[in-house]
């Protein structure tokens, strides 16, 4: 996947991050965490697994980005 793609994915599937924070907004509260340096780090973590996406593995893309930001 280029850089192009994985960006419009990005894109496209930044809601993911936002209702993984809702989630776990109780155990982000608890840790008394930063809701801006939790996105932060979902952010990151979804370029990563979008990077490392393989179809062949698991054909629907956003339970595989569910997961992984969990």
């Amino acid at each position: 996947m280029d850089r192009i793609e994985r960006n419009k994915l990005f894109e496209e599937k930044s809601d993911l991050i936002v209702q993984a924070i809702r989630r776990h907004w109780g155990l982000i509260r608890f840790f008394r965490l930063e809701r801006d340096d939790v996105y932060k780090e979902l952010a990151i973590k979804l370029l990563h697994t979008l990077e490392q996406y393989d179809a062949d593995r698991c054909p629907t893309l956003d339970a595989y980005l569910t997961i992984h930001l969990r």
